[in-house]
C-alpha cells in the first residue's frame, strides 16, 4: 500500500498534491476530535453518578473554578454544553472532510480521463496504428473512473480509518493495555487470514475486470461500426450473444470482489459482540467483590467498540476494493507518466518553422518500417514534389502508397533518409507547422454529428468559424447546390459518420475540409475509389478547379484521374520502379499499361 501511495503520488500534478495533503491533515483532526469527544463521555458519566469523587480531584475543581460555575449542577450543565460542541465540531469536520475526499476523488478522475484523452490525441500515429479505438476508449472511460473512485478514493478512506483506529487505540491502550492490545491482536488475526485467504482472486477478477471491460468496448464499436451489414444479414443474436456472456463475465468478477470485502463484517460483527458481552460479565463477576460495575467505563468501551467496528470493517472493505481494482492503475499508470513529461498543449514552443512559402518537397533514400514488422514499406524512395504542380502516385495494394502518404504528411517519421521541404529537414519538433501546410481528402471521409459548417471548420466552434473563408470553399468544393436545397443550409445536421449524405457529397464536405486552413498542398487518398462515374467527375471538376493555386498530390486506383498529372510515380513494395507522365508511362511501361486496360 505504502509503495501504491508513492506511485499514485507521482502521477499527481502540485495543485492536486497539495489538495491530497489538506485532506490528511482533515482526517487527523477528524480522528482526534473524535477521539476527544468519546472519551470524554465517562468523565462525564462519573460526575453526574459520583459527585464526592469530582469534588476530591484538582483537575475537575480547577474545571469548576474557571467555568465560574454557580453550583455542580450548573458546572455538569456546561460540561454538557461543552461535550455536545465537541461532538458537533467533530461532526461539522467529518462532513467538511468527508465532502473534501469525494470531491477530490471525482475532480481527480476527471482530471486523469482529460489527461489521457490528451495525452492520445496527441500521440504519433504510430502510436494509433498500435492501439486499437475500443481500447483507448475503455482506458478514458473505464480505467480512469475505476481509478478515481475504487482506487485514489478507497485509499483516502483508508488512511482516515488507520488514523481514526491508530487514536482510539491509543485512548483504549492509556486505560487498559492488555485489553487494547488483546483486542488489536484477535482482529486483526481475522482480518489477516481473510485478507490472505482472499487476495489472489481480488487480483485476478481485477485484471479480468480490465479485459472483460476492453472486450465489451470491442463489442460495441463492432455492433455499431457495421450496423447496417448486421441488419441486412440479420446476425443480430451472434453478436447479442458475445455481448451477453461478456456482461456475465464481468458481473461474476464484480459480484466476487464485493462479495469479499463485506462478507468479513458479520464474522467480525460476531467478534465484536461477543468481546462485549464476555467483558460485561467479566464486569459483572468482578461486582460480587468489588463496589460495583464500572458502569463508565463500560458505556466507553461500548462506544469505542461501535466507533471501531464500522471502521475497521470500512478499512478492510476499501483494502479489498483497492485490491480488486488496482489493476486499472497499472493499466494506465505509463501512460499518466509520460504525459506528464510532455508539454502537449504547447507544441509550438520549441518545433522548428520552414520558413517561406512552400516550394519543394525532397525524398532522399528514405526508408521506413512499420513497428513490430520485419519488412520496409518503404524502400530507398528518392523523389520530389514542385510547388503549384499535380502528381499522380500509383501501384497495386500493398506497394506503398498509403505510407508515401503518411510520410508526405508528416504522421509518420522515416527510419533512414532525410525527407526536405524548402531544404529544411522534417523532424518530430516542426511536424505541427509542416502539417498546417497541408491538407488532406481521403477515401473514408470522417464526419462528425454537427453541422456542415462545424464539419468543414473542423476544430473549430460555430462562433469561431470565418464565414467568408467557409463560403470561398463552399463554392471551390461545389458544395452550393446541396446547401441552397436544405432548409438548414449551412447549419444542416449531417448525422453520425454523415450516415444522412450521399458519397459524393461526404468528399466534397472533405475537400472543403482540406481547403478551410488554405494549405499549400493538397492530398488526395484515394478520395473517388468509391464513388460512381457521375460523382466522380463532379469531384474531379472540383480538384480541376483548385489545381491552378495549389499542389496536387493523387493517390489513385482508377488510373483515370491522375491523366492530367503534371508527374507519375509508380511504387511496388515500397520502391520507386518508374515515373514520369500519363502518355509516357503508357507507352515505356507495360505493367503501367496492363493497369490503364483494367482499370
Amino acid at each position: 500500500m505504502i509503495n501504491l501511495l508513492k506511485e499514485l503520488f507521482l502521477i499527481l500534478n502540485k495543485k492536486e498534491r497539495k489538495s491530497f495533503l489538506i485532506i490528511q491533515l482533515l482526517i487527523v483532526v477528524m480522528a482526534l476530535l473524535e477521539m476527544v469527544s468519546i472519551m470524554s463521555i465517562g468523565p462525564f458519566l462519573s460526575l453526574i453518578t459520583n459527585k464526592s469523587d469530582g469534588l476530591n480531584n484538582s483537575l475537575i475543581m480547577y474545571f469548576y473554578e474557571i467555568t465560574h460555575s454557580e453550583s455542580w449542577n450548573d458546572f455538569i450543565l456546561k460540561c454538557g454544553l461543552i461535550i455536545l460542541s465537541l461532538f458537533f465540531t467533530s461532526m461539522a469536520i467529518s462532513i467538511v472532510t468527508t465532502w473534501k475526499m469525494s470531491t477530490f476523488g471525482s475532480k481527480l478522475g476527471a482530471n486523469i480521463g482529460t489527461r489521457l484523452y490528451n495525452h492520445y490525441l496527441h500521440s504519433n500515429w504510430n502510436f494509433h496504428l498500435l492501439h486499437s479505438n475500443s481500447y483507448l476508449s475503455k482506458q478514458i472511460a473505464t480505467e480512469s473512473t475505476r481509478l478515481s473512485h475504487a482506487v485514489i478514493a478507497p485509499i483516502l478512506q483508508v488512511n482516515s480509518k488507520l488514523i481514526i483506529l491508530l487514536i482510539l487505540f491509543l485512548a483504549v491502550f492509556i486505560k487498559n493495555p492488555i485489553g487494547a492490545i488483546l483486542f488489536v491482536l484477535v482482529f486483526l488475526s481475522i482480518y489477516f487470514f481473510i485478507f490472505k485467504m482472499s487476495k489472489n482472486i481480488l487480483s485476478t477478477n481485477g485484471r479480468r475486470v480490465t479485459t472483460i471491460m476492453e472486450e465489451r468496448f470491442k463489442l460495441l464499436n463492432d455492433g455499431f461500426g457495421i450496423i447496417k451489414e448486421i441488419i441486412l444479414l440479420g446476425c443480430q443474436s451472434k453478436f447479442i450473444k458475445d455481448f451477453q456472456v461478456n456482461g456475465e463475465n464481468l458481473a461474476k468478477a464484480q459480484a466476487e470482489n464485493q462479495a469479499i470485502s463485506l462478507i468479513p463484517k458479520y464474522i467480525i460483527e460476531f467478534f465484536a459482540y461477543s468481546g462485549i458481552i464476555i467483558y460485561s460479565l467479566y464486569l459483572f463477576n468482578l461486582s460480587s467483590t468489588e463496589s460495583g460495575v464500572d458502569l463508565a467505563n463500560l458505556i466507553v468501551y461500548i462506544f469505542l467498540g461501535f466507533k471501531a467496528l464500522p471502521n475497521i470493517q470500512q478499512l478492510y472493505g476499501n483494502i479489498s476494493v483497492v485490491k480488486g481494482n488496482i489493476s486499472s492503475f497499472y493499466s494506465i499508470s505509463k501512460d499518466l507518466k509520460e504525459s506528464q513529461n510532455k508539454m502537449l498543449c504547447d507544441t509550438s514552443q520549441d518545433e522548428k518553422k520552414v520558413t517561406g512559402s512552400f516550394n519543394i518537397i525532397c525524398f532522399d533514400s528514405v526508408n521506413y518500417r512499420y513497428p513490430n514488422k520485419d519488412k520496409f514499406a518503404i524502400n530507398k524512395l528518392s523523389l520530389r514534389f514542385e510547388r503549384n504542380k499535380t502528381y499522380g502516385i500509383v501501384g497495386h495494394s500493398g506497394s506503398g502508397k498509403s505510407t508515401l502518404i503518411d510520410l508526405i504528411l508528416g504522421l509518420i517519421i522515416p527510419d533512414d533518409g532525410i525527407i526536405t521541404m524548402n531544404n529544411q529537414r522534417h523532424d518530430v519538433k516542426g511536424s505541427h507547422d509542416w502539417m498546417k501546410r497541408i491538407g488532406l481528402v481521403q477515401q473514408d471521409i470522417k464526419l462528425i454529428n454537427a453541422t456542415l459548417a462545424e464539419n468543414i471548420a473542423l476544430g473549430h466552434s460555430f462562433d469561431e468559424i470565418n464565414m467568408e473563408r467557409l463560403n470561398d470553399v463552399i463554392k471551390l468544393s461545389n458544395l452550393n447546390d446541396m446547401i441552397d436545397n436544405h432548409d438548414d443550409g449551412i447549419n444542416m445536421i449531417v448525422g453520425e459518420r454523415g450516415i444522412n449524405l450521399s458519397g459524393g457529397q461526404k468528399q466534397r464536405i472533405s475537400i472543403a475540409r482540406a481547403l478551410y486552413n488554405d494549405p499549400e498542398i493538397l492530398v488526395f487518398d484515394e478520395a473517388t475509389s468509391a464513388l460512381d462515374g457521375l460523382s466522380e467527375k463532379k469531384i474531379m471538376a472540383s480538384i480541376n478547379k483548385i489545381s491552378k493555386s495549389k499542389t496536387i498530390i493523387m493517390v489513385a486506383h482508377r488510373l483515370k484521374t491522375v491523366e492530367n498529372c503534371d508527374m507519375i510515380y509508380m511504387l511496388e513494395h515500397g520502391f520507386l520502379v518508374d515515373s514520369g507522365t500519363f502518355k509516357t508511362l503508357q507507352k515505356n511501361n507495360n505493367k503501367f499499361s496492363k493497369m490503364v486496360e483494367n482499370s
